[in-house]
């Protein structure tokens, strides 16, 4: 017998959260890969955030400080992007919009195109 989104959240059964379809409409490629995953990656711990953060500018801080300086490169940003897309798989996610941001084609000697490329084939 199938349990439905909402009586799953209820009863925080996560096994019946990750089953149900879902959509994610809201994803940053650079940003959306969870911090263990990142952790396995670099092989080393990260600083957790804090509980709360001050904002979108909090977030943006924790994120410059501690994220960015190992992922701000066409590696890192391979590796999250495609991290994320599992990550969103195994939640049950059957349809992702992704962001990517322009600004990530620096990270490819022919820019744009390559950008693309790798986009396409992940």
């Amino acid at each position: 017998m199938s349990i439905d989104f909402v009586e799953a959240l209820s009863a925080n059964n996560l096994t019946a959260i990750k089953a149900a379809p879902k959509t994610d409409v809201h994803c940053h490629a650079f940003f959306s890969a969870r911090r263990e995953s990142v952790e396995h990656w670099l092989g080393h711990p990260l600083t957790k955030p804090p509980p709360k953060m001050k904002g979108v500018e909090g977030m943006m801080e924790y994120a410059d400080a501690v994220l960015a300086p190992h992922i701000k490169h066409r590696a890192g940003f391979e590796f999250v992007a495609m991290s994320a897309m599992s990550d969103a798989i195994q939640d049950g996610v059957v349809m992702l919009e992704m962001s990517f941001d322009i600004r990530l084609a620096d990270f490819y000697p022919n820019g744009i195109t390559e950008l693309c490329a790798s986009i396409k084939a992940l």
